[in-house]
């Protein structure tokens, strides 16, 4: 590296992508006014960077490839990878006094979602293993068995997501680089211990939103209908991925949750009135 500049930014055309994935959908409409819908899709997408210079959607370093001069390293999951997702749906239009045009015209709905979180990696902005001058490489995992025995499972995120103790940076005391490659003076890669890009997920996300509904007829062609719509009923936290910076001393705790503008977010209670004509 040249002392005298600091970063140079480049784009260029230089990754891949891919996405694949199954949907399917069951709708049932029955003769009383109650009809369900439900859609399930199995997907992967992968890539080797989802978005190059700025801070990526899972959370990861910077932004930035592992190695610039080698982004193919980085080829994995996709930030935005959503491996499964389930979404089901329905209207009832209550049998309530339905001939009447004053207490009759009640309806009820609701959305329920889930799907599993975000791919994300481990990385140490202390550390630069590769010797590249940027801190984005990935760490290593050194507990027993499958990297998701990392995930901690009677802990809520807030609390604790990761298991410090199961990771560790290459080059360094607990994982040190293998003399065969480059020396051992710097390493990068599944030869180091590596862990490729973006194995980890997030936590899940769950959300139940539900409305009432409640028409009045005025004439024939006018009518007057009251809604009151609950968005994120029950106020269940769906957490962002952990902090998954291994130099941070919140390490493997969920620092957030989805916010007002994104779905999932707290409980928001919406009430309307609409005057049709």
């Amino acid at each position: 590296m040249n002392p005298h500049y600091g970063r140079i930014s480049w784009r260029d055309n230089c990754c891949n992508s891919n996405y694949s994935g199954w949907q399917t959908t069951l709708r049932k409409r029955f003769s009383q006014g109650l009809q369900f819908n439900a859609n399930y899709t199995f997907a992967k997408a992968m890539d080797d960077i989802s978005d190059v210079g700025s801070a990526k959607i899972s959370g990861a370093a910077h932004g930035y490839p592992m190695d610039a001069t080698n982004p193919l390293v980085d080829y994995g999951p996709a930030d935005y990878d959503v491996r499964h997702r389930v979404v089901s749906s329905f209207v009832y239009d209550l049998p309530l006094a339905k001939g009447n045009r004053w207490l009759g015209g009640w309806n009820i709905s609701g959305i329920v979602s889930w799907q599993t979180g975000p791919a994300f990696s481990v990385f140490d902005a202390a550390v630069d293993s590769n010797k590249d001058g940027e801190f984005t490489d990935r760490s290593g995992y050194i507990g027993p068995g499958g990297i998701n025995n990392a995930i901690i499972h009677s802990h809520e995120p807030w609390q604790g997501y990761l298991n410090r103790d199961d990771f560790a940076q290459p080059n360094t005391a607990a994982l040190p680089c293998p003399a065969s490659v480059n020396m051992g003076l710097w390493c990068e890669g599944p030869s180091a211990g590596q862990m490729e890009r973006n194995t980890l997920n997030g936590p899940a996300f769950f959300d139940i939103d539900f409305g009432v509904k409640k028409g009045f007829k005025i004439t024939e062609k006018t009518s007057l209908k009251f809604e009151a719509n609950f968005f994120n009923l029950f106020n269940h936290p769906n957490f962002l991925i952990p902090d998954n910076n291994f130099n941070n001393p919140t390490f493997g705790q969920s620092q957030g949750t989805f916010n007002n503008e994104q779905t999932g977010g707290p409980r928001i209670t919406q009430l309307a009135i609409r005057f049709d004509f």
